[in-house]
């Protein structure tokens, strides 16, 4: 009884893992830990989204940074905005209309830089997200007011 116990545990981190990709904080969120997955969606959300707003849906391009996109692709949105871009690098290049916005404007220099950082910074941060959630133990865990309110200290605990 105790190895399927431990096996619908395991099927149950391998699950959040996957939701901790898909999007960052919902793993930690779907094992109970609500606060703390706030706080990773908000902080690696905008982490994110402020690359590409930095530096548009370029800094995801899996065909000219690879290395980069290693760690961009950590976050699963980055796989979206990558197939758009290729999309939008595909389409044929007509001279724009008058008052016309053009379809497609890569950036370039600092700005294009700092949005592949930004992404891939997420996407690293989101990694190490997915690692805690994977590897979550919920009795290892001890807030700090439960260790006051016991009379422990939590980091002499564990050694």
């Amino acid at each position: 009884m105790a190895g399927s116990s431990r096996g619908d545990s395991l099927s149950k981190h391998a699950v959040a893992g996957v939701l901790a990709w898909l999007l960052p904080g919902m793993g930690h969120f779907v094992l109970g830990e609500r606060r703390r997955g706030g706080i990773l969606f908000v902080s690696i959300g905008v982490l994110w989204l402020a690359g590409l707003l930095i530096g548009g849906v370029g800094v995801c391009d899996r065909q000219e940074r690879p290395f980069w996109y290693l760690g961009q692709m950590l976050v699963a949105p980055t796989w979206a905005v990558n197939s758009y871009n290729q999309r939008l690098k595909q389409r044929p290049s007509y001279p724009p209309l008058p008052g016309r916005p053009h379809d497609y404007e890569p950036s370039f220099g600092h700005v294009n830089e700092q949005g592949v950082l930004y992404t891939a910074l997420a996407g690293l941060l989101n990694l190490l997200a997915m690692i805690d959630v994977i590897f979550y133990d919920p009795q290892g865990r001890q807030s700090v007011r439960e260790a006051d309110a016991i009379g422990t200290d939590p980091d002499a605990a564990g050694a």
